[in-house]
């Protein structure tokens, strides 16, 4: 370790290359670290006055997070939307067409609820219809969250393809060609 300190370049080694360094050494001292450091995907600050409100703000968004990774890691296609409240998964049974079935799992921070719906897509304003909507149960999980969401995806593929497609009439495209 004291070889690489006393390094006169060491202002211009990289972050990684930097967390390498300290990992081989700590895991070869002290057999602690032997994960390598891996860049987070969703970013949560905190700091000392961060309040109770942006600490669950922050849990939802790392919970919505996992949510859209076991739905990817299933096979569905999947729309994470942190842009704008309310933060919200959105999936889609199939493709994002016009009148498609959607579910989407979105956080009521007023409320400081998960709320699981279901709804049609619409393409051009790239908004979604509810259906119907409920409150997820305490605790919240991600997992608990998939499985729900998942759960309520296979019920929509179960449907029949007339039960699937009772949507507004001017949703609907005209003939494949």
């Amino acid at each position: 370790m004291a070889d690489y300190l006393n390094n006169e370049h060491l202002s211009i080694v990289s972050p990684e290359k930097l967390a390498e360094i300290f990992s081989d050494y700590y895991s070869k001292r002290y057999s602690l670290l032997n994960e390598k450091v891996e860049a987070a995907r969703y970013a949560v600050q905190v700091e000392f006055r961060t309040t109770m409100d942006e600490a669950n703000f922050g849990f939802a968004k790392i919970a919505l997070g996992y949510v859209s990774s076991a739905l990817k890691k299933m096979g569905y296609h999947v729309k994470l939307v942190f842009t704008e409240k309310p933060l919200r998964v959105i999936v889609s049974s199939r493709n994002w067409d016009d009148g498609e079935w959607v579910g989407m799992i979105s956080y009521n921070s007023q409320q400081n609820i998960f709320v699981l719906s279901k709804g049609h897509f619409n393409k051009s304003d790239k908004s979604v219809s509810v259906k119907s909507s409920s409150a997820m149960p305490k605790p919240f999980s991600g997992q608990h969250m998939s499985e729900k969401l998942k759960s309520m995806m296979d019920d929509i593929k179960k449907l029949p393809a007339h039960k699937r497609q009772e949507i507004n009439i001017n949703l609907k495209r005209g003939p494949k060609t």
